[in-house]
């Protein structure tokens, strides 16, 4: 019998415990300065700006096994 109410109040710990983690995620989003999502499936890679921005989307591909770029605020790239 007390291990199944041990079990029980360990279940709901687990529980709580996991929704406050997702509550406080959430609410980090909301507090996020900027929110940029990218997609790069190989080749061209894509970039949408949620928050932030003074730029919607953007996009850059490069020639090499790998590349790097840096935007900035305007969605101004520069390698």
């Amino acid at each position: 019998m007390t291990g199944n109410i041990l079990r029980t109040v360990v279940a709901v710990a687990v529980v709580l415990a996991a929704w406050s983690v997702g509550r406080l995620q959430g609410q980090a989003l909301d507090q996020d300065r900027y929110l940029i999502t990218i997609d790069a499936p190989g080749g061209t890679t894509t970039l949408a700006c949620a928050k932030g921005c003074n730029w919607k989307t953007g996009e850059f591909s490069c020639g090499a096994a790998r590349c790097g770029y840096t935007f900035n605020q305007d969605g101004f790239a520069r390698r």
